[in-house]
């Protein structure tokens, strides 16, 4: 009987690099009322998965706040096991992963991601997650222990998936952790990041169109 494995194929620092700090900034210079959101829109999956509000903030007409994040990689999973779009995630079990090329994580039967080996097998720069012999589950994969991304997995299933540092920030009504049609979004802007840039401006105007900047 085939081994489920999930892979998943990360942008990572070299070997014994300190996880690197990154900004958002939002302005609102509109009038309208609402929440910034950031999130991520992952391209070609082949199982059943969706984007997740990442990091959410009310931001006022006039005002402006500053997202924070390091790329620090975690795993996390919830009891529940289907997606609903517009639901809150809520793992029950989160655990960091630590930078090294091929990193193994292990979901047992009871529900426990333990870490349990890097290198051989594992293909480099990615993040291996394994069940044995179940369960059906919702995983869930991002960083500053807030997840991005939610995957249906069931027991001898395999999925690969390369994230980059690639985000999308909308303007509306949302809450941290909600599950998303990312069909439904038709006014957010993409912010790339790539080293050394670490941080970026995002303005929402005054007729609702936003712009991005260094």
């Amino acid at each position: 009987m085939a081994v489920m494995i999930v892979v998943l194929g990360f942008i990572l620092n070299p070997i014994g690099a300190a996880a690197r700090d990154y900004t958002l900034e939002f302005y609102n210079d509109s009038d309208h009322k609402g929440v910034a959101m950031i999130y991520q829109q992952p391209s070609n999956l082949n199982l059943s998965s969706a984007s997740v509000a990442w990091q959410a903030v009310k931001v006022r007409s006039g005002k402006n706040t500053t997202f924070q994040w390091s790329d620090d990689f975690r795993v996390s999973h919830s009891n529940t096991h289907e997606i609903t779009i517009g639901s809150i995630y809520e793992p029950t079990v989160t655990l960091s992963v630590d930078y090294a090329p091929g990193v193994q994580v292990t979901l047992s039967g009871d529900g426990v991601f333990s870490q349990t080996g890097q290198g051989g097998l594992v293909p480099e720069g990615s993040i291996q997650v394994v069940t044995p012999i179940g369960p059906y589950s919702l995983v869930g994969f991002g960083s500053s222990g807030k997840p991005f991304l939610l995957v249906e997995i069931a027991p001898y299933m395999q999925w690969t998936y390369k994230p980059t540092f690639t985000y999308r920030v909308a303007f509306g009504n949302y809450s941290e952790g909600m599950v998303l049609n990312t069909d439904l979004i038709s006014d957010s802007i993409e912010v790339p990041y790539s080293w050394p840039t670490t941080n970026h401006v995002v303005r929402l105007n005054a007729d609702g169109t936003m712009v991005v900047s260094e």
